[in-house]
């Protein structure tokens, strides 16, 4: 059954294949120009005549379906199909697809009406400001010669341009939006073909406004200053060839108004150099500046706002000491001082430092030479000298002499050549000065033993009062500057204090010695006046006795004492001191007063005189009453 059943389906597809001929496909045109709309028709001759409505048609090109099964018999080729040579094919089959049959191939060669486009630029790069302008280039082939083309542009698949005769796209200012990619479409008159270019990026370069700006940004006199023109530009890398200007700006400010004007000095103009640059300034240069970008054409102009530089000027420098007197071994500090303009400025000069035309310190930027102890070769003419940063300026400051003020190491002397215990000792520490006019205030110590015995101050001696056994000892001086920073010693001094009396003992001796001699002074004063009183007595006595007076009486000391009391004594004196008592020239005769020429008193000392009974010869001249009695002769007055 099964086999009969096969039998009968290859008996029938053997029939249809047999009424199915292969088919042909054949072209509207026999000249294919491009642009041009192409119909290939599959056309079948069935062998019995019948209906072929149920046929189906598919075609090929190049081995390759344009298009599935279907009913049509047709097949329109596009006219912005690829221009080349091409090999189309159709097949038929039955509608049941037992039967398939494919037609000879037809081989179509199509003629270019024109080229694919090409967009390009000009200028290649585009900066912004500038007139950019985009052509569409294609060649037309000898057929279509004189067919009119149509051109249009895009920017990022954006139309920028319609279709239209021109092959140009002109951007007469550049900004930075019109960046993009761009392409362009080239069609026929009819509009059935359309080409399209590749596509090509443009970045429009663009550049901010200008900022200029100073090297160094503090300008000194006699510098080298650099101004620079400095404008970012995108893309980074982009050689855009732009021009640089710079002016010298002068603002006149107009009398009784708001307003004020500039007035510009072109110091460069349009020059690819972004720097400007002086050698050597001057205070003349200071002012304000300002500098201008330009695109390459001259169409786009950007400016930098102003910058006001002020050059720096320094006056020549003075060189001043601290201390003014400087000593050996004193930290010395030389200050060079020199007025920048402006007084704020901070120029960073460099110093320099000299010593009798000797550099002593190369230039740096410190204004101070230090000597951390200052020694006799350190004086000499300093002078210093200032420069700016670039050493191309450098002002002299004056000649300062400085004379270093030291001293010789000290001696250690004494006052004597021996000490003897209980005696002063005093200690000298000699040094000179150079200068020896200095003041400068020396200290001095004194050892004894290593042991200080006498510390820093400005007595260049050391006493003791009296000396003892213990001060015996090696004996040094130091010397030192108030500033303690040089210190000089003396040789060591060996002292032995010899042994004496003991101070109590002399002392003793010498006291003993005083009372002596005052006891022996007093037992002779005693004893002469002893002597003296009996001398008077005995003068008394012969006075009673001899009628007249000696020619010269010389009393040198009378002493008078508790004269006696009675009726006959004109008053009563219980103590009367006389003393050197002269008496010259007691004339001789008859004792009457004005025989006496000459009578000398001095130093009588009356003490001790009693109240009594007044008597009626009481009187001034009781005094000398007993002086008559005592030498005979009339004393009254």
């Amino acid at each position: 059954m099964t086999l009969l059943l096969l039998f009968l389906l290859y008996s029938l597809c053997n029939e249809e294949a047999e009424l199915l001929p292969y088919p042909e496909i054949t072209v509207t045109l026999k000249a294919v120009i491009e642009g041009d709309y192409v119909t290939l028709t599959c056309d079948v001759t069935l062998a019995a005549p019948g209906d072929t409505t149920g046929l189906q048609y598919t075609f090929y090109i190049n081995g390759l379906t344009l298009h599935n099964f279907s009913t049509f018999t047709k097949y329109r080729i596009l006219p912005w199909q690829p221009v080349h040579s091409e090999d189309y094919t159709c097949e038929v089959r039955t509608p049941s697809g037992s039967v398939q049959k494919r037609s000879d191939a037809l081989n179509i060669q199509r003629e270019a009406t024109f080229s694919d486009p090409t967009i390009r630029a000009s200028p290649s790069s585009v900066t912004e400001g500038d007139e950019m302008t985009l052509t569409c280039d294609t060649t037309r082939s000898p057929v279509t010669a004189t067919t009119e083309l149509h051109f249009a542009f895009y920017r990022n698949w954006r139309i920028v341009q319609i279709f239209s005769t021109s092959a140009t796209y002109r951007v007469t200012s550049a900004k930075q939006e019109d960046s993009g990619r761009y392409h362009c479409d080239v069609t026929s008159p009819s509009g059935r073909l359309i080409k399209r270019s590749n596509g090509l990026y443009i970045h429009i370069a663009t550049f901010s406004a200008p900022r200029i700006r100073a090297s160094p940004s503090s300008v000194t006199e006699g510098d080298e200053m650099t101004l620079t023109c400095d404008t970012a530009r995108s893309p980074v890398t982009a050689t855009t060839g732009l021009q640089f200007t710079f002016y010298s700006v002068e603002k006149n400010v107009q009398a009784f108004s708001m307003s004020a004007t500039y007035s510009f000095t072109v110091l460069t103009y349009r020059v690819i150099s972004a720097t400007y640059r002086v050698t050597s300034a001057k205070a003349e240069d200071s002012g304000i500046y300002s500098c201008a970008v330009t695109s390459p054409t001259g169409k786009l102009t950007k400016w930098s706002s102003v910058l006001y530089i002020h050059i720096a000027t320094f006056s020549a420098p003075t060189l001043r000491s601290s201390p003014l007197s400087v000593t050996e071994g004193d930290e010395m500090t030389l200050t060079c001082d020199t007025k920048h303009s402006p007084v704020t400025a901070t120029t960073g000069l460099h110093f320099a430092f000299y010593r009798d035309e000797k550099e002593v310190q190369e230039f740096n930027t410190s204004a101070t030479y230090t000597v951390t102890s200052a020694k006799q070769e350190d004086s000499g003419r300093y002078r210093c000298d200032v420069t700016s940063p670039t050493s191309r300026l450098t002002k002299r400051s004056n000649v300062l002499y400085i004379h270093i003020v030291s001293f010789t190491d000290p001696t250690i002397r004494s006052g004597s050549s021996s000490v003897t215990e209980g005696n002063e000792m005093t200690l000298t520490c000699d040094t000179t000065c150079s200068p020896v006019t200095a003041t400068t205030g020396l200290h001095f110590a004194f050892y004894r033993d290593e042991q200080i015995v006498q510390d820093f101050n400005t007595s260049a001696t050391y006493r003791v009062t009296s000396a003892e056994e213990e001060d015996s000892g090696r004996y040094r001086c130091d010397v030192t500057f108030p500033t303690g920073r040089l210190t000089k010693k003396s040789d060591v001094l060996s002292i032995h204090i010899e042994k004496g009396f003991p101070l109590p003992m002399v002392l003793g001796a010498v006291m003993g010695a005083v009372v002596l001699i005052i006891l022996i002074s007093v037992l002779l004063v005693w004893k002469c006046r002893k002597n003296k009183a009996s001398r008077n007595t005995t003068a008394d006595t012969k006075d009673d006795t001899s009628p007249s007076l000696e020619e010269n009486v010389s009393c040198t000391y009378l002493d008078l004492r508790r004269l006696p009391t009675g009726d006959s004594t004109p008053s009563q004196v219980e103590d009367v001191c006389y003393s050197n008592i002269g008496v010259k020239h007691l004339p001789k005769g008859d004792r009457t007063p004005s025989q006496v020429e000459d009578v000398c008193y001095s130093n009588i000392g009356v003490k001790h005189l009693p109240k009594a009974p007044a008597s009626k010869n009481e009187n001034s001249s009781a005094l000398y009453a007993e002086v008559k009695k005592k030498i005979r002769s009339p004393l009254s007055r």
